[in-house]
This record gives structure tokens, C-alpha cells and sequence, in this order.
């Protein structure tokens, strides 16, 4: 395996290491299951699109290929910049890298990205954290609810 390739097998687990972690690190701790539950919803999805498209050939019908990698990948980086604000941008950084790397390993092609991201991202997003209760499970204040 090469280095690069090395790298890509990479991104997803550590993406995942920092989903279990970050809502053990906040102070003050919380209860992390909110934000797990909400990566594993969104994980599932991927790999219930990935069997569907194998079934059906959605993507293939196209001439394209459904991305799982990419789609773990962005599925995380949104559980976890939910969770870490401040991890946004880099976040977002790492998943442009992560994209020009398989493009450069020719793993999947910038059209077979964008067409994972354009289904993955907004199922996503679209995974609410519970009323009064942030997406690391903080307890939202009574003023805070109120906004």
C-alpha cells in the first residue's frame, strides 16, 4: 500500500475516533448518546443508500459510482462540527483534501463525489438534535431554549 493510499484508509477512522471523543471532551462533560445516535443515523443512511444503489444501480446507470467512503466521511465531519464549532473550517478542509486525494488515487472521480455529497450531506444535516438539547448533549439553559 502506498503512502497516499495509507491516508485515505485513514480519514474515515479518525473522523470516527473524534465523533466517540469529542462530546467525552467538552467541559462539563455530557451525555455523549445524543451525539453518537445522530452519527449512526446518518452513518446507517450511507450504508442503506450504498446497499440500495447496488441493488438498483442508481448511480451506475449514469456512468457513476457511489462514493460509501465519501459519504462516511461527510456524514462524520458534520456529526462532529455539530458538536465542535470550532472544528468547522478544518473540518471542511480535510473533507476538500480527502476528495482530491481519491481523485488523485483515481478512486472515484469529482462527479461520483459531488453526486454522494449532493444525497449524503442534506440527510445529514437534516438529523435534528432533540428540542432543549445541543447536538453534544448539553442541556440547553430556559433562556437559551427560548431564542
Amino acid at each position: 500500500m502506498t503512502f497516499p493510499g495509507l491516508l485515505a484508509d485513514l480519514v474515515c477512522p479518525v473522523l470516527g475516533a473524534g465523533v466517540l471523543a469529542a462530546p467525552l471532551l467538552r467541559k462539563p462533560r455530557q451525555t455523549p448518546w445524543l451525539a453518537w445516535a445522530q452519527a449512526a443515523v446518518t452513518v446507517g443512511f450511507v450504508y442503506l443508500l450504498t446497499l440500495a444503489d447496488r441493488a438498483f444501480g442508481w448511480w451506475g446507470s449514469v456512468g457513476l459510482d457511489f462514493s460509501t467512503h465519501a459519504g462516511v466521511a461527510i456524514a462524520l465531519t458534520i456529526s462532529l462540527g455539530r458538536c465542535e464549532r470550532r472544528l468547522r473550517l478544518p473540518l471542511a478542509l480535510l473533507l476538500l483534501a480527502y476528495a482530491a486525494l481519491m481523485i488523485a488515487l483515481r478512486y472515484h472521480s469529482a462527479l461520483d463525489l459531488v453526486s454522494s455529497a449532493a444525497v449524503v450531506a442534506p440527510v445529514a444535516l437534516l438529523v435534528p438534535p432533540r428540542r432543549g438539547v445541543s447536538a453534544c448533549g448539553e442541556i440547553a439553559s430556559d433562556n437559551e431554549e427560548r431564542r
